[in-house]
């Protein structure tokens, strides 16, 4: 890190004296150019270019750039994607950042002019000037060879679908924060590829099998995967980050989103639903409670989903006559601030408390839900749960074949743990595949199509 810190100063150095001596008129680089390549070495320095996570994402947004003229990317707020996009791209892409002030007014005095040279550009933060994808629509319009990623909060992403002029322009990508394999350093994860190619038999396959989220799965839960977290061991250091994680989502990125009465309020609404966790949320239970209105409280659930906060998983939409459950269930997407916004400040804490059990299936989940990102097509996702309260954690659907997915908090899983499961699967016979994920380290075969994985399982190569 030594030689990137003295790197900067040089560069910024370097680059006023440039701009003092009238060096860019003696060459054919503009001012720009050189504020890039001084924005890079700053951004390069951020970085902690020896302790990082790798990102299984990164083989998707390869694949993307190669055939895709503008890639749109979004996550929740500090989930690592300037990070991202340089451990990927570095070296031949040209990253600019629109939360720089200087860069930002140089782009809306005149965009077309700073972009017409054709090299690849990463344009972070693009958020702050919307106005910016109509340039970049109206470059890759006349040079189909033009490359752009365009970087930043869930607001660019309603900004772009509901521009029409991008319809069939863009695509997009996600970033969720880090899952159990990339903080652990995994490689990239096959058995959910293997099982939808039609390989069932789990029987013979060595799966990886991890002890130490075995006991220490509370750790892991309430730690979640916000890549500041790795770096933090201070119990309160970890607390006031995301009291002030939350406080600028609050007060900044869903004020941005939607008209926000009573900010107070709405943290407490968020704690309902962070106590709701992997569940049905009772909006009409929970606004009485709290003393808002019904419609209030419908929105402000829609505003954390946009805001990416969290997400909402619908129900299996093919019943064979059964009385289901038809509203969508809730899933914060990083268990560790849906720990905070719930009030627990230990992990310790939110393992003694009765949302224990919720909060370690919406963690499965969304280990679950980050892999199957990886897929092509992602497929579908939905939850099953009848009137009975028979209940199946998630299934996947994809190519016409469906995976059903039951989650138990148990070290030793027996057949009676799996009744759930068992009863999906005699109701829809022809699911691919069931599987029971439960926080032990034996594979079990309960039948020819139900078998029961470790949680550590699911990342397997």
């Amino acid at each position: 890190m030594k030689s990137v810190i003295s790197a900067e100063n040089y560069t910024g150095w370097l680059f006023l004296l440039m701009y003092r001596e009238n060096v860019f008129r003696e060459t054919s680089a503009s001012l720009f150019d050189f504020y890039c390549v001084y924005e890079y070495i700053l951004f390069m320095q951020r970085i902690d270019i020896n302790n990082h996570c790798s990102r299984y994402l990164a083989e998707r947004l390869e694949y993307l750039v190669r055939n895709h003229s503008i890639i749109v990317l979004t996550s929740p707020r500090q989930t690592g994607k300037s990070s991202f996009l340089y451990r990927v791209l570095a070296g031949s892409w040209r990253y600019v950042t629109l939360a720089d002030f200087d860069v930002l007014m140089q782009m809306r005095n005149d965009p077309e002019f700073y972009l017409k040279d054709g090299k690849p550009t990463i344009i972070d933060e693009a958020q702050k000037f919307p106005e910016i994808l109509t340039v970049v629509k109206n470059l890759v319009d006349a040079n189909q060879e033009r490359k752009f990623i365009m970087s930043g909060t869930p607001e660019l992403m309603m900004t772009v679908k509901n521009d029409e002029s991008m319809t069939g322009k863009a695509v997009y990508l996600e970033i969720d924060p880090l899952n159990y394999g990339e903080i652990k350093n995994l490689a990239r994860p096959r058995l959910l590829d293997t099982v939808l190619h039609g390989n069932t038999d789990l029987s013979g396959t060595k799966v990886n099998l991890d002890s130490s989220i075995t006991y220490s799965i509370e750790d892991f839960v309430w730690r979640g995967g916000m890549p500041a977290m790795l770096r933090k061991n201070d119990p309160l250091a970890i607390v006031d980050w995301r009291e002030s994680y939350l406080e600028t989502c609050v007060n900044n990125d869903l004020t941005r989103l939607s008209r926000i009465e009573d900010p107070t309020r709405l943290r407490m609404f968020m704690r309902g639903v962070a106590r709701e966790n992997g569940g049905l949320v009772n909006i009409n239970k929970l606004s009485g409670e709290i003393g808002l209105a019904q419609p209030t409280a419908h929105r402000y659930l829609n505003l954390l989903e946009s805001g990416m906060l969290v997400k909402r998983i619908p129900a299996y939409p093919v019943t064979k006559g059964l009385r289901v459950y038809k509203k969508s269930k809730t899933v914060w997407c990083d268990s560790g601030i849906a720990a905070h916004a719930a009030g627990f400040f230990s992990a310790e804490e939110l393992q003694k408390s009765e949302y224990w059990d919720g909060f370690f299936k919406a963690y499965v989940i969304n280990q679950l839900l980050a892999l199957s990102k990886l897929l092509v097509p992602i497929p579908k996702v939905y939850y099953w749960r009848t009137r009975k309260l028979e209940n199946v954690d998630l299934l996947m659907e994809q190519h016409g074949k469906l995976l059903a997915f039951q989650i138990v908090n148990t070290r030793n899983i027996k057949l009676r743990d799996t009744f759930h499961i068992q009863e999906f699967l005699k109701h829809y016979p022809e699911t691919t595949l069931g599987i029971v994920i439960y926080n032990g380290l034996i594979v079990k075969k309960f039948s020819e199509n139900l078998y029961a994985i470790p949680l550590s399982g699911i990342f397997t190569e």
